[in-house]
């Protein structure tokens, strides 16, 4: 990924991805300074945050039952996830193999259920969810995906795929550093040049991949 490519998409997304934005500037505000689970009101503005960002599996009369299985899940998954600021550019394999792992367990929580044709159907946490509630853990190296972004790669959702997405993520913004590098460009300070200063590296990358492939509102294409 290149410079101009991704400030081409980043200045759209600016304005297609507005209500985005506010969601996470208000997510943000309730979880200062660090979003923890174990907070019943970071737990409670994570699920507002979920819902305003499509992830409908996520029932509000269900919020409770769901920050239940994500109460459970944490004490054996978050020794998996890197510390707190770790970049993804620095992660070994096997430490994305750890995430990825943790990520597989999370995928499959139940996020809500649901009756359909006279059954009651458990809906879970879904590759979307888990995705979604990794990067809220872990901005700097947990970028989100959607449905979209997982077709146009082959990707299906699984443990393994979502470790394949790591690594592509990774790889974008490493030919991402060396471009900015040959202008002058520190990697801290791409975000602000691309005029997205509150986003990480990561979620730039997710931001490109959205209007690129989700809306497919530019001609750019990701390698």
């Amino acid at each position: 990924m290149r410079l101009n490519e991704l400030s081409s998409a980043c200045e759209r997304y600016t304005i297609l991805g507005e209500t985005f934005d506010n969601a996470t500037r208000d997510f943000l505000k309730s979880t200062r300074p660090t979003f923890e689970i174990s907070d019943p009101d970071h737990g409670r503005a994570l699920m507002i945050w979920l819902n305003k960002w499509g992830c409908r599996q996520f029932a509000r009369v269900d919020h409770f039952s769901a920050l239940t299985q994500l109460d459970e899940w944490a004490p054996s998954n978050l020794g998996s996830l890197p510390h707190v600021g770790a970049s993804l550019t620095d992660l070994s394999d096997p430490a994305l193999v750890r995430l990825a792992s943790a990520y597989d367990n999370l995928r499959s929580l139940q996020a809500s259920r649901k009756r359909r044709n006279d059954a009651d159907i458990s809906v879970s946490f879904g590759p979307t969810g888990a995705a979604k509630i990794l990067y809220a853990l872990r901005p700097d190296c947990c970028p989100p995906w959607d449905d979209k972004i997982r077709k146009h790669f082959g990707w299906d959702g699984a443990g393994e795929s979502y470790c394949s997405f790591l690594k592509t993520v990774r790889s974008q913004i490493q030919e991402l550093v060396s471009d900015a590098n040959q202008v002058g460009i520190d990697p801290q300070d791409i975000p602000g040049k691309v005029g997205r200063p509150c986003s990480s590296l990561p979620k730039l990358v997710d931001e490109y991949y959205w209007i690129t492939i989700t809306r497919r509102s530019s001609t750019l294409n990701p390698e």
